[in-house]
């Protein structure tokens, strides 16, 4: 028998020789004593993590609520792929967007002056230096948006 899940979180079903399902209950029984967390899982888990702090930390900013709204949108973005809610085509235009904002932003950036001084300061000296990390932020933010799409496993409908 083989057991079959026609979408990430769904109920299994096993087909028996005649091609009727049956639940496979014993099999998810065995998947959620498991210990072992997929890499894709616990790697989600961290850039969850991560894009919460970084949501709650633009308080200070001057520009707190686009940058709350990035990071909270891939916080939102990672909390749906643990669901299984998150269709391809959603993450890919959020990826997409993210990365011509961080290219932009880094030529910004870049036509300002050297970044190299930039990105080895930990303070904000000037707005240069918060262009070049708002720019890493983007970056962040679109690959990870990349690697969700990628992960994915809702496609979306044709209907």
């Amino acid at each position: 028998m083989r057991c079959v899940r026609p979408v990430r979180g769904a109920k299994a079903l096993k087909l028996n020789p005649t091609g009727t399902p049956i639940h496979c209950e014993d099999e998810d029984a065995r998947r959620q004593s498991d210990p072992v967390v997929p890499p894709m899982t616990a790697a989600n888990r961290v850039a969850a993590a991560l894009f919460a702090v970084c949501a709650a930390v633009q308080v200070n900013d001057a520009d707190w609520a686009v940058w709350f709204a990035v990071y909270a949108t891939a916080f939102g973005l990672c909390i749906a792929w643990e669901r299984g809610l998150l269709r391809r085509d959603v993450a890919g235009a959020v990826a997409t967007a993210a990365l011509v904002c961080a290219a932009w932003s880094a030529w910004v950036a870049s036509s300002a002056g050297a970044l190299a001084p930039d990105l080895h300061q930990w303070g904000m000296t000037d707005r240069q230096s918060e262009r070049v990390r708002e720019a890493g932020g983007l970056l962040l933010v679109g690959l990870w948006a990349a690697a969700l799409a990628r992960a994915s496993s809702v496609k979306p409908s044709t209907g």
